[in-house]
């Protein structure tokens, strides 16, 4: 055989050897989802070339919430491939079609800092319908006369001289604000120190739901006594983890049991005292909504 003939055929066929083993198994332009996890608008696929950088894309919206970015697990939890920006944060590594997650950033979380420098302690779940979102609980317990810490719930009478009257308040999350507006506009500047419709003139004007209606942290004057469920996450989501400083000793709620008892709570264990009169005195720790 003529040895020209024979490069030539060795030459194709290492050629076309080469050819097919350069060429890759698998496309490498990939569609990758974007979900938006609840976000609106936006971009909701991207193509992207395996070992080049993600490309331009717009970000979807959620109202009241930070577009964090996009990432290969939901949560937040994986690679980032999209910054808050929707800039690219690495090259695409992935030899398939995939799909990426929205991570979205609450303004506030509970356990951090609130607006007025107190503590977040709950998260409305239904805060899109209802007026107000989180509960923060005032940085300290309030304060008079030389470290006096402790208060008295103080009694109401529809007159001076006869018996305590219950003001009707609850005991549900998001109902302490209410609460302590209805206490303070039944018993108003003072409250009395006794049930007994034989001491006409036994009152104080330092009772609890007024010391929180009159307590003030730079512009914020919106404080108000907890409901004893909203004391009761303050203890579980704050004083179990440490924060805000709490003793373990006992506070107010402003969730009355009748005439002349009122719900507080034991932050050394967490027990709910849903009977004690209104004459004792405790601690007061204010919380606002917003």
């Amino acid at each position: 055989m003529n040895h020209k003939i024979i490069f030539v055929s060795v030459f194709i066929v290492f050629t076309l050897f080469f050819l097919l083993c350069s060429c890759p198994n698998e496309p490498t332009v990939y569609l990758v989802t974007l979900d938006a996890q609840d976000g609106i608008g936006g971009d909701v696929s991207v193509n992207v070339t395996y070992g080049a950088p993600m490309p331009a894309a717009n970000a979807p919206t959620r109202n009241g919430y930070t577009f964090a970015g996009y990432y290969s697990s939901t949560g937040g939890d994986g690679t980032q491939y999209y910054n808050q920006n929707m800039t690219s944060m690495c090259d695409w590594d992935v030899e398939s079609a995939s799909t990426l997650y929205a991570d979205w950033t609450p303004p506030y979380t509970v356990g951090g800092t609130g607006p007025a420098g107190g503590i977040i302690f709950y998260e409305n779940p239904n805060w899109e319908t209802d007026v107000w979102r989180y509960l923060e609980a005032a940085p300290a317990d309030i304060e008079q006369y030389d470290s006096d810490f402790t208060y008295l719930f103080g009694y109401y009478r529809t007159v001076s001289n006869g018996p305590s009257s219950s003001v009707g308040t609850d005991t549900d999350i998001g109902t302490g604000e209410a609460n302590n507006t209805a206490l303070v506009n039944a018993m108003g500047s003072t409250a009395y120190t006794t049930p007994s419709h034989y001491i006409s003139d036994a009152y104080t004007a330092d009772y609890a739901a007024k010391l929180c209606t009159d307590h003030t942290i730079g512009a914020y004057v919106d404080w108000f006594l907890p409901s004893v469920d909203e004391m009761y996450q303050i203890y579980s989501n704050l004083k179990l983890n440490g924060l805000g400083g709490f003793e373990d000793d006992n506070y107010w709620s402003s969730s009355e049991n009748g005439a002349n008892s009122a719900y507080a709570l034991n932050f050394s264990n967490g027990t709910t005292m849903d009977t004690v009169s209104k004459d004792v005195q405790y601690r007061i720790r204010p919380a606002r909504a917003f």
